[in-house]
C-alpha cells in the first residue's frame, strides 16, 4: 500500500509527496532490497542525486545481481557527471539480465556521449537482439 501510494504521488507529478511513503517503506521493511530501489526511484524523481545513490547502493547491497537497481545507479550516476562509473553499473546491470534493453541502450548513450562510439555501435546492436523487445 505505501508503494502505490509513493507511485500514484509520482504519476500525479508531486515526487515531494511521494517520499515520506518511500521513505516508510524502507523503515518497515529495512531487508527488502525493492524497498531501497523505489525510495532510490523517488529520490530520483526528486532530483537527488545523493539519495538515489545511496538507496540504490543499498539495494545492490542486499541484493547483488538486481539488474533493475545497477540500471538506475548508472543513470544516477550519468546525471551527475560521472560517466566511466555510469558505464561499469549498465555493464553490472546487463551481467545480472543480458536481455536488459534498457541497461544495453543507456550503456549506449553514455558510451557514445565519451566519444566511444564503436562500442556504443554494439551496445545498441546488442539492444536490439534483447528479450525485452
Amino acid at each position: 500500500m505505501l508503494m502505490l501510494a509513493a507511485m500514484l504521488r509520482l504519476e500525479a507529478g508531486a515526487p515531494l509527496e511521494a517520499l515520506p511513503y518511500a521513505q516508510r517503506l524502507v523503515v518497515a521493511d529495512p531487508g527488502g532490497a525493492e524497498n531501497h530501489f523505489w525510495l532510490g526511484f523517488v529520490h530520483h524523481r526528486r532530483g537527488d542525486l545523493v539519495g538515489a545513490e545511496s538507496a540504490y547502493r543499498n539495494a545492490i547491497q542486499l541484493r547483488a545481481n538486481y539488474a533493475e537497481a545497477w540500471n538506475d545507479l548508472g543513470n544516477v550516476l550519468a546525471d551527475a557527471g560521472r560517466p566511466a562509473e555510469a558505464i561499469h553499473a549498465f555493464r553490472r546491470a546487463i551481467g545480472c539480465n543480458g536481455g536488459f534493453a534498457k541497461a544495453y541502450n543507456n550503456l549506449g548513450a553514455v558510451l557514445a556521449s565519451q566519444g566511444y562510439f564503436a562500442q556504443a555501435a554494439r551496445a545498441y546492436r546488442s539492444e536490439e537482439h534483447t528479450s525485452e523487445l
